[in-house]
């Protein structure tokens, strides 16, 4: 294996540096670890969690990095070393292309989000909007429930109630009741506003003029930062980089301020040792790093390919998986958390009470949180505008090398790269419009577990074998 010495580099390390961090700030350290995090035993979780980043994600991230540094080839051509495994490129750019199609999607609602924050009142906190049902409940507002507006809903329901309290109170009788399902105000608009969901994954449904907007205006973003490959990407994260962790920094101080939101912390950080037995723990830590570290795709392959040849990577191995996984998704963690435990407060409700995992921890939860803040739609706009910079830094950084991939494979590409990348972003655009129908969230968790729960596993087991037997 012969080092490539015509490839593109890096102009600067912070260059480097940046677009990793920026990449691990992606939308499972923010919202999927806490959830994992408070789950699994709070602070006891971190046990577990920094036995794997000290025992496998370094040492990995280690053998990416010197694999792509030392040879300066992608993750298509660096297997030269070991023919055998040639076919590792091309299953890492089959796993990755499906992640870019349907991780967009979280840009997309984000985006609408934003949009959406810029009404007042915030749409998600009232009930009398056109898609609210008349189960519609806001939290910390009466004026606007639909429910409590309607005499007759009231009454019926206090008809239920009464009816199964007396029945309980008697050993013979026993009498089944309609049950009316009560959903606050962020909920409705989530599954019926944005979403628009149907009752089952075979109900394809229509597609949302307002999300397919959305995602043109995303991948058209995507386009702008990849239009020149590493030349323009090298640029924009200077911006992409740094906003988010500056916007949330300011988040989490304006947070504090709020009653309730050190119990949030404390929730999220408090141990229970207790969960280090159970074996499903420890699994759970293992899949949360790989995932959010996108260890075993490839993309710390190409990324650490531009690098110089003498540059330290195995600092950087220990930097970028300390700094930019373990304290980027605690301070993640803060800022959600402190959030929750302000909306706790409000509601008069235990924490975990209003803890939601997935999509749902950042749109409705959050969004709850953000509607009950004094001058909330500023702080709306904060929050979503920093989710959205955060994950197209995500999603350019994916982009680029999925799109590498196919130049190297068609070197005509990338003569006219502005052209070529401008026809695969529209493709790109229209593999994801299924995921703006009513069956969309359906798909996007279909593909989040399916996709990337696996594979890199394996990729990294083949990995680990090839150079440590094979090599």
């Amino acid at each position: 294996m012969t080092a490539n010495t015509n490839r593109k580099q890096w102009s600067r390390k912070i260059e480097y540096v940046l677009t990793i961090l920026g990449f691990l700030m992606g939308f499972g350290n923010l919202w999927r670890f806490p959830y994992i995090c408070m789950k699994n035993g709070g602070g006891a979780f971190l046990i577990p969690y920094l036995f794997v980043i000290f025992i496998v994600i370094i040492p990995v991230y280690f053998l990416e990095e010197s694999l792509g540094q030392f040879s300066g080839k992608s993750f298509r051509n660096v297997w030269s070393y070991c023919p055998l495994v040639k076919g590792l490129g091309l299953g890492m750019q089959v796993m990755l292309v499906p992640s870019v199609c349907y991780y967009v999607m979280l840009m997309t609602w984000a985006a609408y989000y934003l949009y959406s924050a810029f009404h007042n009142p915030l749409p998600w906190s009232t009930c009398a909007n056109e898609w609210n049902t008349v189960y519609c409940f806001n939290i910390g507002n009466t004026t606007n429930n639909r429910l409590m507006n309607s005499t007759n809903d009231i009454n019926d329901l206090k008809l239920v109630q009464d009816q199964v309290t007396s029945s309980t109170n008697t050993s013979q009788t026993s009498v089944t009741f309609p049950v009316m399902k009560i959903q606050n105000a962020a909920e409705e608009f989530w599954q019926y506003n944005v979403l628009d969901i149907s009752t089952g994954i075979e109900y394809f449904g229509s597609l949302k003029g307002h999300i397919v907007i959305c995602l043109a205006l995303i991948w058209t973003v995507v386009y702008l930062c990849v239009i020149n490959g590493i030349t323009s990407t090298k640029k924009v994260v200077y911006v992409t980089a740094t906003i988010p962790y500056l916007l949330l920094t300011i988040l989490l101080v304006h947070n504090l301020t709020l009653p309730g939101s050190f119990d949030g912390v404390v929730f999220f950080i408090k141990p229970d040792f207790k969960s280090l037995l159970n074996i499903q723990v420890w699994l759970e830590a293992a899949i949360q790093v790989f995932h959010s570290m996108s260890i075993g795709t490839g993309l710390h392959i190409t990324l650490a390919s531009y690098n110089k040849f003498n540059n330290d990577c195995l600092r950087d191995a220990f930097v970028m998986t300390l700094a930019g996984e373990a304290l980027t998704s605690l301070f993640g963690g803060f800022v959600i958390f402190t959030a929750l435990g302000f909306m706790a407060h409000q509601a008069n409700v235990s924490i975990k009470e209003v803890t939601n995992s997935g999509p749902g921890l950042g749109f409705v939860a959050y969004p709850i949180a953000l509607a009950q803040m004094p001058l909330s739609n500023i702080w709306a706009v904060l929050f979503f505008f920093a989710m959205v910079i955060l994950g197209v830094h995500s999603q350019f950084t994916s982009t680029e090398q999925a799109y590498n991939y196919f130049e190297e494979c068609y070197p005509f590409m990338a003569k006219k790269p502005k052209i070529c990348r401008g026809c695969l972003s529209l493709i790109g655009f229209v593999l994801t419009l299924p995921f703006c129908t009513q069956v969309g969230v359906y798909l996007f968790q279909l593909f989040d577990w399916y996709n990337a729960a696996f594979a890199p596993l394996f990729f990294v087991l083949v990995e680990c074998i090839s150079v440590a037997w094979l090599y």
